[in-house]
């Protein structure tokens, strides 16, 4: 799985930037084909800070986004909705090939 980390009007450092990959490497727990996440950190003017993240699928693409005061709180908010996400959909492909035993 190939992560990419970046900033939008937002310096991102080694720390910020080693605790959203380590966030986001856990993803691999709970869906096992991602090809790549991007976390796109962004901050505004209003001293709150939004972290996005996108995964792709194979032919899909999963966004979610997250906005806190904290940018680490941002971060974690942002992971765990897309494993929410990316668990509902692993539970849609499980049920789709299940046969019925009627």
């Amino acid at each position: 799985m190939k992560i990419i980390v970046r900033g939008r009007h937002l310096e991102v450092t080694d720390a910020i930037k080693n605790f959203a990959e380590e966030k986001v490497q856990k993803l691999e727990k709970y869906f096992d084909h991602i090809d790549e996440v991007e976390v796109v950190l962004s901050g505004h003017m209003h001293k709150e800070f939004e972290a996005e993240a996108i995964a792709k699928v194979k032919s899909h693409n999963y966004v979610v986004k997250a906005k806190d005061k904290d940018l680490y709180n941002a971060i974690s908010e942002s992971k765990t909705k897309l494993k929410d996400i990316l668990v509902n959909e692993k539970q849609k492909i499980i049920d789709s090939k299940r046969v019925p035993l009627a």
